[in-house]
């Protein structure tokens, strides 16, 4: 049941960027199932991107055998470094219970190259919107994560509202 608390707008969405290579900074990731033919049932990583020096993107990582290497290019562009083979998590709670490493998504910085993708809303609006079109190689100097602090203020400077603050069909938490 929603519960009403007189909130604002959260404001116009970021600005449109022009499709080329940016740093991206990881402000917002959320775990869903998908619904795609090849990948239905599979585990879903909804992922907002704050674009370096303005702007906003967005990507979808599952967790399936056609799609894992897009997940594998996010972290390596991201620097993260794990021995193959290795099983992780991207959810703190998860990890810790099937005993697995824990990859903090929130923070990590890496080089993309961005593209401008038109879509059609649900109400037939055309819109456009920036994502992630691939990952760009670390390069020499790798990208340090963002910290906590900072990532809060580039939030509120965005007023970005993240795939976290998106109500969706199962959602069950007021918002």
């Amino acid at each position: 049941m929603p519960t009403f608390n007189d909130s604002a707008p959260k404001g116009p969405r970021a600005k449109l960027m022009p499709e080329g290579d940016y740093i991206l900074t990881v402000v917002g990731f959320a775990q869903r199932i998908s619904t795609g033919a090849k990948t239905n049932g599979s585990t879903l990583y909804a992922v907002d991107f704050a674009m370096e020096p303005e702007g906003a993107a967005t990507d979808a990582l599952i967790d399936a055998p056609s799609s894992a290497w897009k997940i594998d290019n996010f972290l390596k562009a991201c620097g993260v470094a794990i021995a193959k083979g290795t099983d992780f998590e991207f959810l703190e709670g998860r990890a810790m219970d099937r005993n697995v490493l824990w990859v903090n998504p929130y923070g990590l910085r890496c080089r993309a190259h961005v593209v401008v993708e038109e879509f059609t809303t649900r109400n037939g609006a055309r819109m456009k919107a920036n994502k992630v079109g691939a990952y760009l190689e670390q390069g020499k100097k790798k990208l340090e994560r963002m910290s906590q602090e900072d990532l809060e203020n580039l939030e509120n400077i965005l007023n970005l509202q993240t795939t976290e603050d998106r109500p969706t069909e199962t959602d069950t938490r007021p918002f």
